[in-house]
């Protein structure tokens, strides 16, 4: 190598270390203002540019962030690049930031071939106030190769649109996808389709269908963040856009650890209620020691006093997870919530139980019984249940019953007439009918209280048929039978009916059987006897009488 060779390099070397130790005045300063500029230089991959080289083959840009004095970002407001060496695409080198307060301005060497030192001024105007920074950059030399093709660039940062240098996904901060797209000229690319997948389950993007555009200034930032808090592992993002009839293609190494999840200061509210009521339950969720994102983690609730709902909560805003047990049991209770990474936590709660205030008449089976002696029904159970303030059955409560009828020998069946509820909350009273028609109704009464309540009425007949109201009837009241026409005429019949009913004008009731006695021909009923049974509701039966 030459002796001005080597000098050049040299020198080369010298100016770089006086940039990387002294900043070469090119680091990112702020006006006098109160807003704030920050510049960097990257390459097309969007990576940073940690010696500030430009290169005569590869692309670089300038990376623009401006924020207002609150470090908020400020979007939509012009910048302008000035370079004191070299050029700039857009030439004009001014443009507007996007959404997160970001400006990409592509820097080309000196078209000479010259190397040295490029200084880029870069100024804005905010709220008023106008705000500048100088950044210096190095060129080692050599006539810059044309670069023709579109560019994407692919990086992922946080939620203030910060590289995340080791491109790993945080349980608990927010993550992006970053994607430029510029033209052959450097420009950006507004409103294209992009599309971005997952080759694992690990992760997941938002929308889910990974499809979005860019915006005004050809930048989109995809969500992207683990699946959930036990996702671990790498998952690899392929971004793919059309710019100018080139097909971009871009991928991204992304790396999971799972997250180590906490439940803290479980919290049933209120601590003491009546059975029936409903309790609420929260429970702090952490993730690393962070209060967990929205919809992040789901606590799943258990109690021993009743259900919960829903019986998986997911985290809200604030990292907490709700949820309410509806008792269902009295006594000491508990509630727990657990994770599916195995944190856990419990609290208890008391559940009492509610007053009994009420006794509710339920049935009377039959509600129509018979007098002693009669084949109908003489016995009806009669039912009543104990019930709560919230209408629940009651066990264990004694109830005392009276009838308000007892002439002619009605009774409870020479049964108690005390009974216990049992776990249905229900009491049964036998009351069998005496000797004469009447009616009757139970009244219960709660041995430890006054409350009351009566049976619908219960009916007492006689059933027993008289002979006032026993008739026959015929559907053939002539009919050859007997005798001489036995022999000449056979095969016909006629129907007979019978109706019986009680002293009072009531049918018998069913199961009452009448026997047929006939002067000539053949009396037959369905069943072959000569007689039928009542099992209708108006007290008849038929048979049929043969010639």
């Amino acid at each position: 190598m030459s002796i001005i060779g080597l000098l050049r390099n040299a020198a080369v070397v010298v100016l770089a270390c006086w940039l990387a130790a002294c900043g070469g005045g090119g680091g990112p300063k702020t006006s006098t203002g109160t807003a704030s500029l920050t510049v960097e230089l990257v390459n097309a991959s969007g990576v940073l540019v940690a010696d500030r080289t430009l290169s005569a083959s590869e692309v670089r840009y300038l990376r623009i962030v401006l924020r207002d004095k609150y470090e908020v970002p400020v979007a939509m407001t012009p910048v302008g690049v000035v370079l004191s060496g070299g050029s700039t695409l857009p030439a004009s080198g001014t443009g507007l930031t996007g959404s997160d307060g970001s400006l990409l301005v592509r820097v080309l060497p000196p078209a000479d071939g010259a190397g040295g030192v490029v200084t880029a001024t870069v100024t804005s105007a905010v709220q008023g106030s106008s705000v500048a920074s100088t950044f210096n950059m190095f060129f080692a030399g050599g006539v810059p190769v044309e670069v023709t093709n579109p560019t994407m660039m692919l990086t992922l940062v946080d939620k203030d649109d910060v590289l995340v240098a080791d491109n790993r996904l945080s349980q608990t901060q927010a993550r992006y996808l970053k994607v430029t797209l510029l033209s052959k000229a450097g420009l950006a690319v507004p409103f294209t389709r992009v599309t971005v997948s997952l080759d694992a389950a690990t992760a997941k993007l938002v929308p889910s269908n990974g499809i979005a555009f860019t915006d005004a200034t050809g930048v989109l930032r995809m969500s992207v963040a683990p699946a959930d808090v036990t996702s671990s592992g790498a998952v690899l993002a392929t971004v793919g856009a059309s710019v100018e009839g080139s097909a971009l293609t871009k991928t991204l190494d992304l790396q999971i650890a799972p997250g180590t999840v906490t439940l803290t200061g479980l919290t049933p509210s209120p601590t003491s209620v009546q059975r029936g009521q409903a309790v609420n339950v929260s429970v702090n969720v952490q993730v690393n020691g962070i209060p967990a994102a929205s919809n992040s983690v789901a606590v799943s609730f258990t109690s021993t006093c009743g259900t919960v709902t829903p019986a998986a909560a997911l985290v809200d805003g604030s990292g907490v997870a709700s949820a309410v047990v509806q008792t269902s049991a009295s006594g000491n209770c508990s509630v727990n919530a657990a994770t599916v990474g195995g944190a856990s936590a419990s609290g208890s709660f008391m559940v009492t139980a509610p007053p009994t205030t009420g006794l509710n008449f339920v049935s009377a089976t039959p509600s129509l019984i018979y007098q002693t002696g009669s084949i109908g029904a003489n016995t009806s159970i009669v039912v009543f249940r104990v019930v709560d303030s919230n209408n629940a059955p009651v066990q264990g409560v004694t109830v005392n019953a009276s009838l308000t009828n007892t002439n002619d020998g009605i009774n409870f069946c020479n049964a108690p007439s005390s009974a216990i509820s049992g776990s249905d909350g229900a009491v049964a009273f036998s009351v069998c009918g005496g000797t004469v028609p009447a009616t009757v109704q139970v009244r219960a009464t709660l041995a430890s209280s006054s409350i009351t309540t009566l049976s619908n009425i219960l009916t007492v007949q006689t059933g027993l048929p008289t002979q006032r109201f026993f008739g026959l009837a015929s559907s053939q009241p002539n009919f050859y039978a007997g005798g001489y026409f036995t022999s000449k005429l056979s095969g016909g019949y006629t129907i007979i009916s019978a109706h019986a009913a009680d002293r009072l004008g009531n049918p018998v009731p069913n199961g009452t059987k009448i026997v047929f006695v006939s002067e000539g021909g053949l009396i037959s009923s369905p069943t072959g006897e000569s007689s039928c049974t009542v099992s209708n509701s108006i007290g008849s039966c038929e048979v049929n009488l043969f010639g």
